[in-house]
């Protein structure tokens, strides 16, 4: 058995029904007619597959009897190879431990146990956000400038590459929207990067700052009791009665 928080679970579950979807559209799109939005759909299953990889690894470290999860566990290695769409149906077990593991928790349970870990709850919510904003936008950029009279990202790889590089603020300035429309993108991407890039900020601070402030808690609380203890001591020795004794 392995130890996974609730947060965990529905980014994995979020992210298995998002592989879902993308098998489908590479499966529903022509290799001629949308060959630069498949050149996107891949790279988003290769990232998918990297992250079920991840898991499987975890979750293999984390097994209390590693030869009883890899009964079963087999199947995520399986289900995270990439390029083998067939292989994807193994994702279904992730699917169904999630589903199981989320099963019987009312909406305020969830929800108080995503609150436990905010840090690492807001973690996981924004790489889903990204992932899907990155692949979206590079969806949609290859549509726009497609048409433009000297447009330089027609292709799948090079809208991935400019999305990315527009959503760190980075502008090198390679790949460059000729359209209108093209750059309305670009700017929505900018101010969505800021936001983005300013919770894994957060994140990170919290990370970090924890710990330290939970060891100060525990010192205060440690010297509240002390002081309460010394405190009743003198109360003992003077004869004077205890805050809980009627003073009268």
């Amino acid at each position: 058995m392995t130890s996974r928080t609730t947060s965990y679970e529905i980014f994995i579950l979020v992210i298995s029904i998002l592989s879902f979807f993308t098998i489908f559209l590479l499966l529903a799109t022509s290799a001629v007619t949308y060959e630069h939005i498949r050149q996107v759909l891949i790279v988003a299953d290769i990232v998918f597959c990297a992250i079920f990889f991840f898991d499987f690894l975890w979750s293999l470290y984390r097994a209390t009897n590693r030869w009883k999860y890899l009964r079963l566990g087999w199947m995520d290695l399986v289900g995270s190879v990439p390029f083998i769409y067939p292989l994807r149906v193994f994702r279904m077990r992730r699917v169904l431990d999630a589903s199981n593991h989320l099963r019987g928790m009312s909406p305020e349970e969830i929800s108080k146990r995503f609150r436990g870990n905010p840090a690492r709850g807001t973690l996981f919510f924004t790489i889903v956000i990204t992932l899907v904003i990155v692949f979206i936008a590079s969806t949609l950029i290859v549509q726009l400038e497609k048409r433009g009279p000297s447009s330089t990202i027609v292709k799948g790889e090079e809208a991935l590459w400019w999305t990315i590089v527009t959503m760190t603020t980075v502008g090198y300035g390679d790949y460059v929207p000729t359209t209108t429309s093209g750059r309305l993108l670009a700017v929505v991407l900018m101010f969505l990067g800021v936001g983005l890039f300013g919770v894994l900020t957060s994140f990170l601070t919290a990370t970090f700052t924890t710990p330290v402030r939970e060891a100060r808690e525990e010192e205060f609380a440690e010297i509240r009791k002390e002081l309460a203890e010394i405190k009743q001591m003198l109360r003992d020795d003077s004869g004077l009665p205890s805050d809980g004794d009627d003073s009268e």
